[in-house]
């Protein structure tokens, strides 16, 4: 029997490049190292789906909402080759952030994820993709997009019931 395993290519997304998709550590770090650090990007992504989902505070000339928006599907996309690429697993409650109270405890003082008291990105990297698939979040990103840019968009409920889950993350 053949191994029918796919390998993703760069044409499966919409910004990786080769390079990012054979390692996405390469933007990662990139990124990080050259562009912003975790708590700017931790505020930024909070401002920009507070703008998306209440009109009062989206600014449709904001130049850099195309930016961010950008950079978080190529953030999803990294996310995603991880995901692919080390089997994680689908969780059956992927919206049950926090195991313990220490959990919880690091989020909110030192601004970590942890599992049972352990940074563990590839489960939070599971948890991701278990609410639901690359292709729903590039859905959820276009409507974030459409409803910065698009004035009058009236659907902005919408993305708040999408994104209702994770208000207590």
């Amino acid at each position: 029997m053949k191994n029918t395993q796919k390998k993703l290519k760069a044409k499966h997304f919409r910004y990786l490049s080769k390079d990012v998709v054979k390692n996405p550590m390469i933007y990662i770090r990139d990124f990080y190292r050259y562009e912003t650090n975790i708590i700017y990007w931790m505020n930024h992504i909070q401002l920009f789906v507070n703008a998306a989902t209440v009109p009062e505070m989206t600014d449709r000339n904001f130049a850099e909402n195309g930016y961010h928006c950008k950079q978080m599907i190529k953030q999803i996309e990294a996310a995603y080759v991880f995901f692919y690429q080390c089997q994680l697993p689908i969780q059956e409650a992927p919206l049950d952030f926090f195991s313990t109270k220490e959990d919880y405890h690091n989020y909110l003082f030192k601004l970590e994820f942890t599992t049972n008291g352990h940074i563990a990105p590839a489960d939070t990297i599971s948890k991701f993709f278990s609410y639901q698939s690359l292709q729903k979040w590039y859905e959820t990103m276009d409507d974030i997009m459409h409803y910065l840019t698009v004035p009058d968009s009236g659907t902005t409920n919408t993305l708040v019931i999408k994104l209702l889950p994770y208000a207590n993350c």
